[in-house]
């Protein structure tokens, strides 16, 4: 049996107050697979992380701020184009291009529809009284851009009457023509000259009444075709992208290829005034 006398108990407490004190100081050790890792912006100092927040703060701010549309102008990245303006040096202005000169031959492709109007003038005087007949006209130029010679076709027709004495006279001719041609501008893109040439086939038909008292009335009827060779030279004002008015002036002569009745000279000019139609 144990006796607790006082000196008994007081080192009884004594001694345990030692241990419990020794068992709060004394650290805890914690195996290494327990402790989770700690990054290096963790470990960092409170003033540290701080200044890196702030930094990540103000990229952020900076990214929205090129991304905001300019209420002045409405472009998009009005602050990126900014600074970008301000680091690239100004551009030196480009040399003025030398004027290009005119040529009067370098044609794009021309396409002209034309109606003319005027008159046939035979040179003989085996026509009269129907040598200067009314003529109409319809043609047709075409000259591709790099062909060094465009072509025309087109036909005419033209009437006239007359009266000799007791006789009455009237013509009527139909033409048919095709030949090569030659534009270039006198004056850029208003004054067009074009040179033409080739051949036509003429069919000509005249009547003439007889009053002869106290005879009969009569008719004779005579014809004549004939191949002829001509030489053009038309002169136009294009005052529109496309129309233009001209004057068209042309000689031709040929042989008789069928003859019923006299025959006569087919030498003949023609005077025409007409509108083009440019395509």
């Amino acid at each position: 049996m144990i006796i607790w006398t006082p000196t008994r108990c007081a080192v009884r407490v004594l001694a345990l107050a030692t241990l419990t004190l020794t068992a709060c100081v004394t650290p805890r050790v914690v195996p290494d697979s327990v402790v989770s890792p700690v990054s290096p912006a963790q470990a960092a100092s409170p003033t540290e992380s701080a200044i890196a927040d702030d930094s990540n703060t103000g990229e952020a701010i900076a990214d929205s701020a090129v991304d905001t549309r300019d209420e002045s102008t409405g472009d998009v990245g009005a602050g990126q184009g900014g600074a970008a303006s301000q680091d690239t040096e100004p551009m030196e202005p480009s040399p003025a291009k030398a004027p290009v000169q005119w040529n009067p031959f370098d044609l794009d492709r021309l396409l002209i529809y034309r109606i003319d109007f005027g008159q046939r003038l035979f040179a003989s005087s085996d026509w009269d009284p129907v040598s200067d007949p009314f003529l109409v006209s319809l043609g047709l130029i075409y000259e591709p851009k790099y062909w060094a010679l465009g072509m025309e076709a087109g036909f005419s027709y033209s009437t006239d009457d007359g009266i000799i004495g007791q006789s009455g006279y009237e013509s009527q001719n139909l033409e048919l023509f095709g030949g090569l041609t030659k534009s270039f501008w006198l004056l850029p893109d208003n004054l067009l000259l074009t040179l033409a040439g080739g051949m036509s086939l003429n069919w000509t038909k005249e009547r003439i009444n007889v009053f002869t008292p106290p005879a009969t009335n009569g008719r004779v009827d005579g014809r004549n075709s004939w191949l002829a060779g001509y030489v053009r030279t038309r002169l136009a004002w294009k005052f529109t992208d496309v129309f233009d008015v001209g004057i068209d002036v042309r000689a031709s002569s040929g042989q008789n290829v069928s003859t019923i009745g006299p025959v006569k000279s087919s030498e003949n000019y023609q005077v025409l005034l007409g509108i083009g139609i440019h395509q």
